[in-house]
């Protein structure tokens, strides 16, 4: 066939056309100022009279849930649900990217769509200018950005590797929706049968590694020193602790299963006191953690490797906000008895205040260097446990105490 702009050329593709994204339609709460002071006040004027009466009656799960019950009512009330609808076009790309760079690139597109509908000199100048100067802010508002996190962060690590991690373009995928999974050679859609498989295999996989364990003739009590003959008690808290408790607490904005922001609970930690001690204190009384603080939101994080396959997800439990306060007040008092009881060994740096994972690296530099100018061999066993946390022996744990 002979091709020429003298002649009509026809060309037929075969194309399905891209589907409509429909927008997503996401839940939020209007957290302005003037609702931030009205829930302040409405939560300061609660009467907290049936919760207290529970405690009396040695009910926690009761207390709680009347606790929960007058909270969520008026947290509901200042901060309403509103439901909007996104389309995910007006939220910057990048952290730095601002409203302001936003509104520029989109002229910039608009310049350069300009100029290629109509490539004449002047178009193409105005163009080319718009880029370069566009480029040039856009690499320095980068620039600054990036300036500005490093010191605003510049104590805290793990903050540090987040934005490294997000410079180099690692871990920045927002997107924790999982389409499918592989099971068996069979590809799961459905999102519940996904979630079932994630269940399943989160829950059973300190069982499934504890068979692997070889059995053993001698008992693990063979291993464990006699008990201290110290007796450990539980001092009761109060609002004042609670106060204090909250103030150390590092606040994030995860949200548990009641969607309670942890940042206006703290803002209101007042007003809430003094039931919350009340709740903790017949909590340690009677030996009952309640029901509703035990449900946890599980996330699934990607580690790496195939997207489809379960093994390559760990889960993250986001336990609710008032449940950090039973563990706080719990913590100081068993790691008062434990440090007063001499009970961890030295070398135990892990999850101990004024230690370090420096620690133990300096200490094994200085057996290394002693053992090289006393002209002796130096030799390291190193042992990575799957699932350590999760395959712990309780009975074991039980009878160390």
């Amino acid at each position: 066939m002979d091709t020429s702009d003298h002649l009509p050329i026809i060309a037929w593709f075969e194309s399905t056309p891209p589907p409509n994204k429909k927008p997503v339609n996401i839940a939020s709460r209007n957290m302005s100022v003037e609702r931030k002071a009205t829930f302040l006040q409405k939560i300061a004027d609660v009467d907290w009279s049936p919760t207290y009466e529970a405690c009396a009656n040695l009910d926690v799960n009761k207390a709680y849930d009347l606790f929960l019950t007058k909270y969520k009512q008026t947290y509901d009330d200042s901060f309403p649900v509103i439901i909007k609808a996104y389309h995910g076009k007006s939220s910057p790309r990048k952290s730095w990217m601002t409203q302001g760079l936003l509104k520029s690139c989109k002229r910039k597109n608009a310049l350069y769509l300009k100029f290629i509908k109509n490539p004449n000199e002047r178009n193409k100048n105005i163009f080319v200018t718009y880029r370069n100067k566009f480029k040039a802010i856009r690499i320095q508002a980068e620039r600054n950005y990036y300036a500005a996190e490093f010191c605003k962060h510049n104590n805290n690590l793990k903050k540090t590797w987040s934005i490294l991690r997000e410079l180099i373009g690692k871990g920045t995928d927002c997107d924790t929706s999982i389409d499918s999974l592989e099971a068996n050679e069979i590809k799961l859609t459905d999102p519940l049968v996904i979630a079932d498989k994630f269940d399943n295999y989160f829950t059973g996989i300190a069982q499934s590694l504890e068979r692997k364990i070889p059995n053993t003739t001698t008992s693990f009590e063979k291993y464990i020193p006699l008990t201290s003959l110290e007796s450990f008690g539980l001092s009761i808290t109060s609002p004042e602790e609670i106060i204090r408790l909250g103030s150390t607490m590092r606040i994030s904005q995860g949200k548990g299963v009641d969607d309670i922001s942890p940042v206006i609970a703290v803002s209101a930690l007042a007003s809430i006191a003094h039931p919350l001690s009340e709740i903790i204190n017949c909590s340690f009384s009677t030996g009952v953690f309640p029901d509703a603080l035990k449900i946890a939101k599980v996330v699934q994080i990607f580690r790496k490797g195939a997207r489809d396959e379960v093994s390559n997800y760990r889960p993250i439990s986001v336990l609710p906000f008032f449940s950090k306060f039973f563990e706080k007040a719990m913590y100081e008092r068993l790691n008062t008895y434990i440090t007063k009881a001499g009970i961890l060994f030295p070398s135990q740096h892990g999850f101990q205040s004024g230690h370090s994972p420096f620690m133990p690296l300096i200490s094994m530099q200085d057996k290394i260097s002693k053992a090289i100018e006393e002209n002796e061999y130096s030799i390291g066993i190193f042992f990575d446990l799957a699932k350590a946390f999760d395959t712990v022996d309780h009975a074991i744990l039980l009878k160390k105490t």
